[in-house]
């Protein structure tokens, strides 16, 4: 009986997580956003915290980085590493982050590559003359043999909801599920419903039969 209600709790807590990560990555793609974090820009949210604290096992984040970015790239490298920062200190011991340079090791490049970190183009202009310069600023996160991968973090305002999506996708014991009434209502909410669709396993509910 209290292996049943431990079950129940679990996948109650899941499905709120999952909800919440749900608004987040909704909030990321709307041209609004409440900002609670009162100065502390790279506080994590609520729901990142929980998918956190219940981590069992090491999550490893790796990050592809070259070692010569543009310069335009360099306070977008600041807030991602702040934000990796973050994570480190809710995750304790159960949070590692490597930096690997695919630019100084072809093995590691091909790594890169394989992984389905995306291959950037860099252009830049310096004394009149135009160049384009190959790099990568990706990430791959890895959890109980399971990896997934963010292609580039040229978006920090969205790198949040990646990571702690893919953590808790790797991490749950059972997938949520979360119905729709009628095709009608799925179509209003086609977003919501495309959102929801990467944590939960997303129906469509027949109530005339």
């Amino acid at each position: 009986m209290k292996n049943l209600e431990t079950l129940s709790k679990r996948m109650l807590l899941g499905v709120v997580i999952g909800i919440l990560l749900g608004v987040n990555a909704l909030a990321s793609v709307i041209p609004w956003k409440l900002d609670f974090s009162l100065g502390k820009v790279y506080s994590l949210s609520s729901s990142s915290k929980i998918v956190l604290s219940y981590l069992k096992k090491k999550a490893e984040i790796t990050i592809y980085l070259s070692s010569a970015l543009p310069p335009r790239i360099v306070p977008i490298k600041k807030d991602v590493f702040d934000l990796l920062d973050e994570y480190k200190a809710y995750g304790g011991t159960k949070v590692v982050v490597t930096t690997v340079f695919p630019d100084t090791d072809p093995k590691k490049e091909q790594e890169a590559q394989s992984s389905g970190v995306t291959r950037l183009q860099f252009s830049e202009v310096e004394s009149d003359n135009y160049s384009v310069k190959n790099g990568y600023f990706g990430a791959v996160i890895s959890y109980d043999g399971k990896k997934e991968v963010v292609p580039t973090l040229l978006n920090p305002a969205s790198l949040e909801v990646d990571l702690t999506s893919s953590l808790y996708r790797m991490s749950r014991v059972t997938v949520p599920m979360i119905g729709f009434i009628s095709g009608a209502t799925r179509e209003r909410t086609g977003l919501f419903s495309q959102v929801l669709s990467k944590q939960f396993s997303v129906v469509d509910v027949n109530t005339t039969t």
